[in-house]
């Protein structure tokens, strides 16, 4: 996964001419990548009880939990292709925490 932004930098072009490249002479589009969780059948209880304490936890108070896990940050992963892979990450589940 390389970046426009890093590909223009490599190749001494601008950022407008390696997008233009991309999208119109390779055909290819920026597919978002989306995050799962892998879950099991015998998740479905604790899935319950997770949404029942986030419940409480949201009328109680205000502090929200960063978890630490070194994903790459969905909101800025893009994938470059000519067609949909369909990608699906798995991610980590227990990472620590930092509540502020």
């Amino acid at each position: 996964m390389t970046s426009v932004r890093r590909v223009s930098q490599e190749v001494n072009l601008s950022k407008f001419v390696v997008y233009h490249t991309m999208r119109n002479v390779l055909k290819y589009k920026p597919y978002k990548i989306h995050l799962k969780q892998r879950l099991y059948d015998e998740d479905q209880d604790l899935c319950v009880e997770m949404c029942e304490r986030l419940i409480l936890a949201l009328e109680d108070e205000g502090n929200v939990d960063f978890y630490i896990s070194g994903m790459v940050n969905k909101h800025n992963g893009y994938i470059w292709a000519d067609k949909n892979l369909s990608i699906t990450v798995d991610i980590a589940s227990n990472s620590p925490k930092l509540t502020v």
